[in-house]
């Protein structure tokens, strides 16, 4: 026990401390550099494989550029593999048009433009497009007449096959043809006919763009 000069004893910190508490702070001391050799060891080991490494990459850049190569694509299948397939969901069905028959005034008209007889023809437009056709100056007369130099063209209509039809919720319908036309050449051709129908079934307006282009 180390004795001061005037005397009196002077005692470390640690000799203060009780027996049981002197032992614990002996062991956590112990543990404690014991822990740090052995990190300060796992340390060195880790930078010599570092600088192992990055010797091997300076000296053979095609092997490191490989086995990087390699690593990335194995790294690529592994989370391909365990990543749970994503759910997707069915596409929605597609739905087809319930079927409607066509009104007799579609198959007046067709049969009018098979035979160019005009007057059938007028007969199937509803009230309303007569008079929209008579306010533009256009007739019954003045339609036969086209309907004439049609047919002095060479122009001749075959049959025609409906495909469908589908009705709107204001009343109107549509219907959808395709027609066999040729000539006197001889030349044929498959021309497409769409007819807006009104609520009373009459024809409203007959529309075949091909032949008007």
């Amino acid at each position: 026990m180390a004795t001061s000069g005037n005397g009196s004893h002077s005692l470390s910190p640690a000799a203060t401390l009780p027996r049981p508490i002197r032992q614990g702070v002996r062991a956590v001391d112990v543990v404690g550099r014991r822990v740090g050799q052995a990190l300060r060891f796992v340390l060195r080991k880790l930078l010599w494989v570092v600088f192992l490494v990055l010797r091997v990459a300076w000296r053979h850049p095609a092997l490191t550029l490989l086995v990087a190569l390699v690593g990335y694509l194995g790294y690529q299948q592994a989370v391909a593999y365990f990543t749970p397939p994503l759910a997707t969901a069915p596409a929605p069905p597609i739905e087809a048009a319930p079927l409607i028959q066509p009104p007799q005034s579609v198959k007046q008209y067709l049969e009018g433009q098979r035979k160019f007889d005009a007057e059938a023809m007028w007969d199937s437009f509803s009230e309303e497009t007569k008079a929209a056709h008579l306010a533009e100056g256009s007739s019954l007369s003045t339609f036969k007449r086209a309907i004439q130099r049609m047919r002095d063209s060479g122009l001749r209509y075959g049959e025609s096959a409906y495909i469908g039809g589908y009705r709107l919720r204001n009343g109107l319908s549509y219907y959808f043809y395709v027609t066999e036309v040729g000539n006197d050449a001889g030349q044929s051709a498959q021309v497409y006919q769409i007819f807006v129908v009104d609520r009373e079934g009459k024809v409203i307006e007959v529309d075949t763009p091909q032949l008007q282009q």
